[in-house]
């Protein structure tokens, strides 16, 4: 645990202060930071999260986030503006999908094995698909300096605040051979139940999400039934453990 704490140091924090310094060497005028929601852990009060709410990481992961954002806002006034996005969940194909995310992995599991086994089926997340999270930060690239310089923007949309339990029922649409078992547990981890606003991004960027859940998985489980992938379960497909942990 000690070793993983470390790596993860290394590469979420670490190397973003080089890559930052780096940028600044280089001549970048903007240097953007892929963060991510689950650095507040828990919505207070049920609320939706927005970008001045507390932050309660409850991952090595979401502590390595914390620490990267930390640095760069300290960094507003260097020659690269830094830009701070904090992701929703994604979801949807990319040159290399991730199957360890919550919905890819719900519609693999669902088609490869026909069962789906769900923990804490009421706890929400937000999710965006992955085109519209690079869409939302070509934005971030392209909108004026005094805009985004030294920002914060939650990245997703109001859409894709959906608990476990809805996830479910729209892939039983799709493949409804499936079966569902529940086993509301609690274990150790990152165990949010948590949604985001995203009104930031849609008032200053004019960001607007053009997928939905239904087509990502549409998508998914089309790239599965048609084989696109050799092997989906292949460790190419997921991030190392240690970091996400």
């Amino acid at each position: 645990q000690a070793v993983g704490r470390t790596v993860a140091w290394r590469y979420n924090v670490e190397a973003v202060r080089r890559a930052f310094e780096q940028a600044n060497t280089l001549g970048a005028q903007r240097f953007l930071f892929a963060s991510t929601y689950s650095v507040y852990g828990y919505a207070e009060k049920g609320h939706p999260v927005r970008e001045d709410s507390p932050l309660h990481p409850q991952s090595l992961y979401a502590e390595t986030k914390v620490a990267a954002e930390e640095f760069l806002l300290g960094q507003t006034d260097a020659p690269a503006a830094p830009v701070i996005f904090r992701l929703a969940t994604l979801y949807g194909l990319s040159p290399r999908t991730r199957f360890d995310l919550i919905i890819n992995q719900f519609v693999l599991e669902a088609f490869t094995r026909r069962k789906l086994l769900i923990y804490q089926r009421g706890y929400s997340r937000s999710f965006v698909h992955i085109r519209d999270a690079v869409e939302g930060l070509l934005l971030g690239l392209t909108a004026p300096e005094e805009k985004v310089r030294g920002q914060v923007f939650n990245l997703g949309t109001e859409q894709g605040n959906l608990t476990k339990d809805q996830i479910v029922a729209l892939i039983l649409q799709r493949i409804p051979e499936t079966v569902v078992e529940y086993k509301d547990l609690t274990f150790g981890g990152d165990m949010r139940d948590v949604t985001a606003a995203f009104d930031k991004i849609q008032r200053v960027l004019g960001f607007k999400a053009r997928r939905d859940v239904v087509g990502g998985i549409r998508e998914v489980h089309r790239a599965l039934k048609e084989g696109w992938f050799k092997n989906p379960w292949d460790e190419r497909y997921r991030n190392a453990q240690f970091i996400v942990q």
